[in-house]
């Protein structure tokens, strides 16, 4: 009797252990699957944030940036196939006006902004440089203002920079040739004193 007990009792033990080991498997699995939907979730918000800090879009182009459509068929926006992130705004000539919304720093996997030629206004957001993996950065032709923030430099993928053609003062931050992978920069047509490092 007592080793059909002892057979019993580890029969039992090494069933606890591998229904511990599935259900901890499963709730690894589940969470790690809830990650990455949140991110997805906070990449749709910050694309409605921007959507909201939009006060004149004449061509109605965001008018699809509705929940009814899957986010990377929303205008403008390209995401990577396998994990639906996006990785490219691209929101050139359509006579935009309104802020560049601070949400655009939630987007970790974008690789290119392109907002040039509308009519945003206000400062760069510093949260812009939470984008670590962009290479394009086009803020060209718009009635931006206020300083262009050293904070730039933190984008170390970044290739193009075009600030041209906006309302920028100051002087033209050294941080800015900080930024090795730097292929092309503008910044013509500003307010900007002082030397060009």
């Amino acid at each position: 009797d007592q080793s059909y007990s002892k057979v019993m009792l580890s029969s039992n033990l090494n069933l606890t252990i591998v229904l511990l080991i599935s259900i901890s498997s499963i709730i690894i699995a589940s969470h790690a699957q809830s990650s990455t939907k949140t991110t997805i979730e906070i990449e749709i918000e910050a694309l409605k944030a921007f959507k909201k800090s939009i006060t004149h879009d004449p061509n109605k182009i965001l008018a699809n940036w509705i929940d009814t459509h899957p986010h990377c068929n929303w205008s403008g926006i390209e995401c990577n196939n396998s994990s639906n992130h996006v990785i490219s705004i691209s929101l050139p000539e359509l006579q935009l006006q309104g802020e560049i919304s601070p949400f655009l720093g939630n987007f970790s996997n974008l690789q290119l902004l392109d907002l040039s030629s509308n009519s945003f206004t206000g400062q760069i957001p510093i949260q812009i440089t939470l984008c670590t993996q962009l290479t394009s950065l086009y803020l060209v032709e718009n009635s931006l203002s206020g300083s262009i923030p050293c904070e730039l430099s933190n984008l170390k993928m970044l290739q193009y920079l075009d600030l041209g053609d906006n309302f920028f003062n100051g002087t033209l931050p050294d941080c800015l040739f900080e930024i090795t992978s730097l292929l092309g920069i503008a910044f013509n047509f500003n307010n900007l004193t002082g030397r060009i490092p």
